[in-house]
């Protein structure tokens, strides 16, 4: 099940804020529409070399075409098409995108219809994967021109604002006036841990796929996120769970929480619900002992952080640890299972962060479905 374009939307626009706080409402218009076309025109790009790369003869010359004759060569172009699906005209081709681009779709109809016979009202029809390369591509660059010629519009940004202030994750003030008129809101995110956790909360969204992977490293490297994770919230788990952690082991959750999303959503949870339910792990036992439950939480929170490193390739911080836990067979078991439990043995974790240069980050995607429009 796909996410909505309601919830993407919003996403996006919380991405803006994150990358620059303050922003007024036509600037964060404006922006959605460079992200949208940008990441509609890679997909188009993308349909469009497909085809090129198979129809331009000059991108298939064969080995020593540079010493062929004139009549090899002649004959190379004129048999170029022979063993192609269909007989498409390069030139016409270049033609059909570029009027595409400019947002006439009747050269893609013409196409679909001199190839297959297929007029727009059946498009919808058809099913996709029992047709060639060449039609499929067609289509979808059909579709990506479509959406290339729209916009999105002020109602629609009005709505997204207004359903994030509703959720109490935005808040607007009025911007200095300049000349006369109503002065103009600026939006910003509230600088509080319990938005935090409802913005984690939608960039883990598992309906996101990979655009959560990239939006979450994103997150943890902006400002809005370093100016709220101190050791306060370490103290406050500590606190709110009734556990007991020494130096080591509070420094060692902070420097987790920095950089690994699910780590730190994990640990806002339990501070909001100021109880620690833990994931259910067959191989572990029942966490008993205080010390052995902090242990449990701190092996959680590192195996959140290496599922984080495997799925972010664009996380900010590259980090080397080491998760190192010894187990011990329960004596007391007499039907031969083995029941592991942790001790109070060894665990612990080396981290060594690397700077990275920032990116934008939206032009790393090429999903259309991941487009706010």
């Amino acid at each position: 099940m796909k996410i909505s374009k309601k919830d993407l939307r919003e996403i996006w626009v919380i991405y803006l804020l994150l990358e620059q706080d303050n922003r007024l409402q036509q600037d964060i218009i404006v922006n959605l529409n460079l992200i949208a076309q940008y990441i509609i025109d890679t997909a188009i790009d993308i349909y469009e070399e497909e085809l090129i790369e198979e129809y331009d003869p000059d991108r298939n010359l064969p080995d020593g075409f540079d010493d062929f004759d004139d009549f090899d060569r002649e004959m190379y172009y004129e048999t170029f098409l022979e063993d192609k699906n269909y007989s498409i005209n390069f030139d016409d081709l270049e033609y059909t995108f570029a009027a595409g681009k400019e947002g006439d779709i009747t050269e893609v109809d013409y196409r679909l219809d001199e190839l297959e016979g297929l007029n727009p009202k059946e498009l919808n029809q058809i099913n996709l994967d029992d047709w060639p390369m060449e039609i499929v591509n067609l289509v979808e660059l059909r579709n990506l021109y479509i959406m290339k010629s729209k916009k999105i519009t002020d109602p629609m940004v009005s709505t997204t604002l207004r359903n994030l202030r509703l959720e109490g994750i935005l808040e607007t003030k009025p911007s200095p006036r300049v000349g006369r008129g109503p002065s103009p809101n600026i939006n910003y995110l509230k600088k509080d841990l319990n938005v935090l956790l409802k913005i984690l909360k939608k960039l883990l969204n598992p309906k996101l796929g990979i655009f959560s992977q990239d939006f979450s490293a994103h997150i943890m490297s902006s400002e809005y996120v370093k100016n709220l994770i101190d050791m306060g919230i370490v103290e406050n788990l500590e606190k709110n769970l009734r556990m007991s952690f020494d130096t080591q082991e509070k420094k060692m959750i902070l420097n987790i929480i920095k950089v690994s999303p699910s780590a730190l959503l994990t640990v806002l949870e339990y501070i909001k619900r100021k109880f620690y339910f833990g994931i259910n792990y067959s191989s572990l036992s029942r966490v008993i002992f205080t010390k052995e439950k902090t242990k449990f939480l701190i092996f959680e929170l590192q195996l959140l952080l290496g599922d984080d490193l495997k799925r972010m390739p664009y996380i900010q911080s590259k980090l080397e640890y080491i998760i190192t836990t010894d187990f011990k067979e329960n004596p007391n078991r007499l039907d031969g299972t083995v029941l592991q439990k942790l001790s109070d043995s060894r665990l612990s974790s080396s981290l060594a962060p690397k700077s990275k240069k920032k990116v934008s980050y939206w032009r790393l995607y090429s999903d259309v479905n991941d487009s706010p429009l």
